[in-house]
């Protein structure tokens, strides 16, 4: 391995091999640059790489993935979050289409001002609500407005 670069303002990524400030690394005291030896740029598209074929590739990575995602952004496991959608007849809340267990067609619905989870809805309904800024007075207006044109 050819020696690393490095000025008293810039030090070379070992992975891009582009000469970088300082704080475009992360640092690392184990060395005598005392900067990691990759770029955050090079650690982050590395992490991103591996998350990727981890999710595709490892089915209980993915499951550890959600059950983490579920917990840290509704508060719920993952077996409530099963337990809530079997309440539901995986159908949707407002317009009853069938809805997967899993997957991006199935969208939780919350509250953004109080963060309270409210149902299980399909990607258009649940988007519906989210571009009507959850107004129930812009929906019945909008209601008003299709009614008129029957």
């Amino acid at each position: 391995m050819q020696p690393r670069k490095h000025t008293e303002e810039k030090l070379e990524c070992i992975k891009c091999r582009q000469m970088l400030s300082y704080d475009s690394f992360h640092v690392d005291n184990g060395n005598k640059y005392k900067h990691t030896y990759y770029c955050k740029k090079c650690v982050s598209d590395t992490c991103h790489k591996h998350h990727k074929r981890r999710m595709e590739e490892d089915p209980e990575y993915k499951k550890a993935q959600r059950r983490r995602y579920t917990k840290s952004r509704f508060g719920i496991s993952l077996e409530q979050r099963e337990e809530m959608l079997k309440e539901q007849s995986y159908k949707c809340k407002i317009c009853a289409i069938e809805l997967p267990s899993e997957g991006f067609l199935t969208h939780l619905d919350h509250s953004h001002k109080t963060g309270k989870i409210r149902a299980f809805l399909c990607t258009n309904c649940n988007r519906g609500l989210g571009h009507f800024k959850d107004s129930s007075f812009l929906l019945r207006t909008a209601a008003q407005y299709l009614e008129e044109f029957i």
